[in-house]
C-alpha cells in the first residue's frame, strides 16, 4: 500500500511540473498570435478600404508579423518546419 501511494505521489509531482511548463509555452504561443492579429487588423481594413493605404505602416505591419511567426515555429517545434 505504501508503494502505491509513493508511485501516486511521484506521478503527482511529474504531473504539476509537465503542466507548469505546457502554461509557460501557451502563454507564450497566445502572446505570438495576439502580436500577429494586432498587426494584421490594420493592413486588413486598409485592404478593405476603412483606413487610408499607407505604405510605412504595411511594411512595418508585415515584418512584425514575419518575427512573430518565426518566433512561433519555435514555439511549436516539428508541426511546422516544412510548411513555412
Amino acid at each position: 500500500m505504501l508503494r502505491i501511494a509513493a508511485a501516486l505521489a511521484a506521478l503527482a509531482v511529474g504531473a504539476t511540473m509537465v503542466w507548469a511548463q505546457n502554461l509557460e509555452v501557451i502563454k507564450q504561443r497566445r502572446e505570438v498570435m495576439r502580436a500577429i492579429a494586432k498587426a494584421s487588423v490594420v493592413n486588413f481594413k486598409m485592404s478593405k478600404g476603412e483606413t487610408p493605404f499607407d505604405l510605412a505602416t504595411v511594411q512595418s505591419n508585415l515584418k512584425t508579423m514575419q518575427d512573430q511567426i518565426s518566433k512561433f515555429k519555435r514555439l511549436v517545434p516539428g508541426r511546422f518546419q516544412d510548411r513555412w
